[in-house]
């Protein structure tokens, strides 16, 4: 299946779908939509502290969104196909929010050991062990992770990337945010510490926290497990759209939306 012709305001909302849009499921039953989410293939945006983001190349395990999409919903119409891609940012939201793992051993699916080691590569040094896989290429999903996930500031391909990304051919798709990726802060161990409940090592004069070396050095080895933490996340999570807290969270964020 080819991409199909679309309109210059089709264009416009892959390219950036605002805030608002990023806070509402247009497809009927999206529930068919949330398979999908585990076919996501994970690249690595290497800016700030770096973080997960679509593979803008390959974005999932299979075929093209287009093909994937239509196949679920049923239908090849244009807007229904555009929706549908865009959906999966709000229910990648909710699968960070809501979705059901266990902790434990998981093989990534979609993108071989040796592909998420060569996406850290930048970090220097960086093994099977550094990026969070034991020697069979297995990563082991702890408490940590999931409570990360809960945080993970997931928005669409940042816009100065997407336009080129879209009329190249390629894909923009969901992203974490690599400068404030666990929450508002830029200083992403102040947040991890904050996630995690760590224990306040000291504070400066003005009463702010001041991590110890120590633990600096520990939330950074974590977080370079984020990229494969993240790829058996989203391949394994399970979502129910029907329970209550999902329901309640849609209709306030449609509130917000509207405002």
């Amino acid at each position: 299946m080819t991409r199909p012709t679309l309109t210059s305001e089709q264009e416009a909302a892959l390219i950036y779908p605002d805030y608002r849009r990023e806070l509402r499921v247009l497809t009927p039953d999206p529930q068919r939509l949330v398979p999908l989410i585990g076919r996501l293939r994970l690249e690595l945006d290497g800016a700030e502290a770096g973080a997960p983001m679509t593979d803008m190349i390959q974005p999932l395990d299979a075929g093209q969104p287009w093909e994937a999409v239509a196949e679920v919903l049923g239908t090849d119409e244009p807007q229904a196909l555009v929706d549908g891609w865009i959906d999966l940012l709000p229910l990648l939201k909710l699968a960070a929010l809501f979705g059901e793992i266990e902790p434990g051993l998981y093989v990534p699916r979609n993108v071989t050991p040796d592909r998420i080691v060569a996406l850290l590569s930048g970090y220097g040094g960086v093994t099977l062990e550094r990026a969070g896989l034991n020697a069979d290429g297995q990563v082991m999903v702890t408490p940590a992770h999931i409570r990360l996930q809960r945080n993970l500031q997931w928005r669409w391909t940042h816009e100065d990337w997407a336009e080129a990304t879209l009329m190249s051919g390629a894909w923009p798709g969901p992203s974490v945010d690599a400068k404030r990726v666990y929450g508002d802060m830029s200083f992403i161990e102040l947040d991890m510490h904050r996630i995690l409940e760590l224990p306040v090592a000291s504070r400066d004069a003005d009463g702010f926290i001041t991590l110890s070396d120590t633990q600096l050095s520990e939330l950074g080895a974590l977080h370079l497990t984020l990229q494969a933490a993240t790829q058996v996340f989203i391949e394994n999570v399970t979502l129910d759209l029907s329970t209550p807290e999902v329901a309640e969270t849609l209709a306030q964020w449609e509130i917000w939306a509207s405002n």
